[in-house]
């Protein structure tokens, strides 16, 4: 299973043609009500190649900003701490352009200190250029590399005002009365209260509130784009799919987790994807086959944090729609053969395994089925048996796997799973090296299998 290179995939499009792995709550290693906070995370995530991070900013002690989860018992962090982290590894695992997203809940004084932080600390890797106002698109990956995108809010018609308050919060407010068109357009048409200086720093990728599609289209201009919770962007997804896919050729959408997952577990990436919304932010912190979604999806190109998205949803004449796929479809046949040294590392008992593989895509492709189970065995059981899936949009398409140990009187567990996109698969007998629950290696330990991909099979 392998990579494709950097160079090998067109870095020359416009941003909003790509997808972008990202992060959600980025400054937590644990959980949002009382888990731990610490600039460290910045690490994590740009190690396993976010190239959208997030800081939720309030006013601290002494004019100094500070970032943490409000209204929780999570670690507070300094603005400053934060933006020496993101400056030291910005770049490192990729060159591509990195998104910080500013949640900005603080006095016009202390945005003022967040400004002149920034400039101190990441000085010239800052993009200030500014976008015509009659751009029909933004600038690619290739033209911003090495560049930091501020996202954020932005006065308006040199309008200054004294205090703020800015966060996801109104967007929420916004899209959870949907009903209410009155409301929404009021909102929409408030000025954000922020101070000149913060504002400047924002050019390719303004945050501004979402009414609905057409109001979008008349309103705003490509380095515009909004925020959305799951639930909402979930719900214009399956009722307004083409629309959502022919908004996302021009703007960006960041989707981010309902703010009742108190425990920082994640939504499913997929149905966003789907409909080409770039910027799907998950808690990377948090292990489980969502994360593992993220991985499969940005292993690709490199691993450079961006991937262009399929043909069909960078169109504007595309009819593509998710939920109503006339493709004729694709077979995919697995044989999973063998295993090589499974283990349980949390227990050391012997295992009882079994294989199960899913297929998660548009939904008429999502499947999946199993292995039976292997008694006693995890030095090299053997299965051979062949499971056939009909895949109607590879390219959207990724094939997990997963090893469980079977247990008669609790839950399966996971003991170790590898997820790829199916347009990485290759033909053949292959050995799939398999990842721990949180994407990283387990030495040793792999499948054996037999693929084989049918791209015209018979009615």
């Amino acid at each position: 299973m392998r990579r494709a290179s950097p160079s090998s995939r067109n870095m020359n499009q416009p941003l909003s043609h790509y997808f972008i792995n990202s992060s959600h709550n980025t400054y937590l290693l644990e959980d949002q009500m009382v888990g731990r906070g610490t600039a460290e995370a910045y690490f994590h995530a740009l190690d396993i190649g976010c190239r959208c991070v997030e800081a939720d900013c309030h006013d601290g002690d002494n004019g100094k900003p500070i970032v943490y989860h409000k209204y929780t018992l999570v670690d507070k962090v300094l603005f400053e701490d934060v933006i020496r982290s993101v400056k030291q590894h910005a770049l490192k695992t990729s060159k591509y352009p990195l998104i910080l997203s500013l949640e900005v809940s603080c006095s016009v004084e202390q945005q003022d200190r967040m400004a002149e932080i920034l400039k101190e600390l990441l000085g010239d890797l800052i993009f200030t250029k500014s976008i015509s106002e009659d751009a029909e698109r933004l600038p690619s990956p290739e033209e911003l590399k090495g560049k930091v995108l501020i996202r954020g809010s932005k006065l308006r018609s040199h309008k200054i005002v004294k205090e703020a308050s800015i966060d996801e919060d109104e967007n929420k407010e916004n899209q959870e009365n949907a009903e209410n068109k009155e409301n929404r357009e009021r909102k929409a048409s408030e000025h954000p209260k922020i101070s000149k200086q913060l504002s400047d720093l924002v050019t390719a990728f303004q945050k501004v509130t979402f009414v609905n599609f057409e109001h979008f289209r008349e309103n705003y201009k490509c380095y515009q784009g909004t925020s959305m919770v799951e639930a909402y962007a979930e719900v214009l997804a399956k009722e307004q799919g083409a629309e959502f896919i022919k908004h996302n050729l021009k703007y960006m959408t960041r989707v981010y987790p309902d703010g009742v997952r108190f425990a920082s577990s994640n939504y499913d990436p997929m149905p966003l994807w789907n409909v080409g919304c770039q910027i799907v932010a998950l808690n990377v912190q948090t292990r489980g086959e969502e994360l593992q979604m993220l991985h499969a999806r940005f292993m690709d190109n490199g691993g450079c944090g961006y991937v262009l998205k399929p043909s069909f949803l960078r169109d504007p004449n595309s009819c593509f729609d998710p939920y109503n796929v006339t493709r004729r479809p694709i077979e995919l046949r697995l044989r999973i053969v063998s295993g090589q040294q499974l283990m349980n590392n949390s227990t050391r008992d012997i295992l009882d395994p079994f294989v199960r593989v899913r297929i998660c895509g548009v939904p008429i492709d999502n499947a999946e089925q199993k292995t039976g189970v292997v008694d006693n065995n995890g030095f090299n059981p053997i299965w051979n048996q062949t499971f056939t899936f009909q895949i109607h949009v590879p390219e959207l398409a990724i094939v997990h796997f997963l090893v469980r140990d079977h247990d008669a009187h609790s839950s399966n567990d996971t003991i170790a799973q590898f997820a790829l996109p199916f347009t990485s698969m290759q033909q053949g007998y292959r050995h799939v090296y398999l990842q721990n629950k949180l994407c990283q290696p387990l030495p040793m330990s792999s499948l054996f299998v037999y693929c084989e991909i049918d791209n015209d099979p018979s009615p």
